[in-house]
């Protein structure tokens, strides 16, 4: 009997050991926004993330989305370039937190918009979805 008792009083323990915080979320989709931009960004790559801003907004009235806004200085062969890019993705939570996966939704370079915007997605579907594999590649997902 004191057995099972102690069991019942272990067991949530092993449950929280495996939760994924926001924060680690944020970084797993900071680093799937660099892997997006550098995709998008012909001839120059992002070389250092100065600032990332994490916000949960609705997302053009679509519900709740998590938007990553990145500081960066991008290289365009020897001159170094400061820039604002953010990513929306749309996150999903496995039970109790357990785990987590994104899926991007949209890409913001200089006002340049890839993805969903307004209801419907903006540039070729392919080039989308060719972006978002390197995105979940990058994201380990």
């Amino acid at each position: 009997m004191k057995i099972h008792h102690m069991l019942l009083a272990i067991a949530p323990l092993f449950l929280l050991t495996g939760c994924v915080d926001q924060a680690t979320a944020d970084e797993k989709m900071a680093k799937g926004c660099v892997a997006a931009v550098n995709a998008l960004l012909k001839g120059r790559k992002v070389i250092d993330v100065n600032k990332t801003t994490n916000v949960t907004e609705d997302f053009q009235g679509e519900g709740l989305h998590r938007r990553i806004t990145m500081n960066v200085v991008e290289k365009d062969g020897w001159l170094e370039i400061e820039n604002q890019y953010s990513c929306v993705f749309l996150e999903q939570w496995g039970f109790l937190r357990a785990d987590h996966k994104a899926m991007l939704v949209q890409v913001d370079i200089n006002g340049e918009i890839y993805g969903k915007n307004n209801g419907s997605i903006v540039g070729d579907w392919d080039d989308f979805l060719a972006i978002t594999r390197v995105v979940d590649a990058a994201m380990g997902q």
